[in-house]
């Protein structure tokens, strides 16, 4: 996998120069990501990825989610994470916890 700089070296404010596609993530579904965290690094795992219903004005036109699993000791929160896998490479996206069960907690990331 690339090597990712040091949280505190990722400006997670910078955001995406080009919307990324959902094209980009649906091959990986079912495989797992690494997240970078001021404490260390932990793995989700890409359980969904889906377009979304195109909304009338909408800033991009091919909005889609994408839903992440967590164990459920997990510690992520909400906001800004740096993410890698082998074949993406890194990408910064902003997660939102949605639930848990007892697989997992599961975390969304939406591009709209």
């Amino acid at each position: 996998m690339e090597t990712l700089p040091d949280k505190t070296d990722v400006d997670l404010s910078a955001g995406i120069d080009e919307m990324p596609e959902l094209s980009r993530f649906t091959p990986y579904i079912g495989e797992k990501f690494d997240v970078r965290l001021p404490q260390g690094s932990l793995q989700i795992e890409l359980v969904e990825a889906k377009a979304l219903p195109e909304r009338t004005g909408a800033p991009y036109e091919h909005s889609f989610s994408l839903v992440f699993k967590a164990a459920n000791d997990c510690k992520l929160a909400q906001g800004s994470v740096a993410l890698d896998h082998e074949k993406v490479g890194w990408v910064v996206l902003f997660l939102v916890p949605i639930g848990e069960d007892q697989d997992g907690r599961y975390f969304e990331a939406v591009f709209n």
